[in-house]
């Protein structure tokens, strides 16, 4: 099990981050329908211009097909 200490660091290892992106997430069946959720919610909000917030618990690949969906929003 892991501890609140374990996983904060664990996206800091570009080896781990780097397999979650390549492996699409194999044990999220999910993912790529949720991320196409969030992104229909973000372009049908008008955010435009607006600010992002993120949440940093990922490699930063939603983060980055966020700001290609909005490029004039601001990701903090």
């Amino acid at each position: 099990m892991w501890d609140s200490d374990t996983f904060r660091g664990v996206w800091q290892e570009r080896d781990v981050a780097r397999e979650w992106d390549t492996g699409a997430g194999e044990g999220l069946a999910t993912r790529a329908e949720q991320q196409e959720i969030l992104l229909a919610l973000l372009r049908d909000g008008q955010i435009g211009d607006g600010v992002v917030l993120d949440l940093g618990v990922g490699s930063g690949l939603v983060a980055e097909a966020v700001l290609d969906l909005l490029p004039d929003a601001s990701l903090v």
